[in-house]
């Protein structure tokens, strides 16, 4: 099911990584902020590069 705007951050229960191999939690990253989880593989570069420049 999609997510909307709103919705609350779905848990990463049974993860195996973090995808930035930090060791904070998923809550602990985002601290309330607009979040993109993107699951694929030829977006990745863009992706990351799209979350980092939301950090600045």
């Amino acid at each position: 099911m999609p997510m909307r705007i709103g919705d609350a951050i779905p848990k990463f229960d049974g993860a195996t990584e973090w995808l930035n191999e930090l060791q904070e939690t998923a809550d602990d990253y985002v601290k309330d902020a607009p979040t993109i989880v993107y699951f694929g593989r030829q977006a990745a570069e863009f992706a990351k590069r799209i979350c980092l420049s939301c950090r600045n």
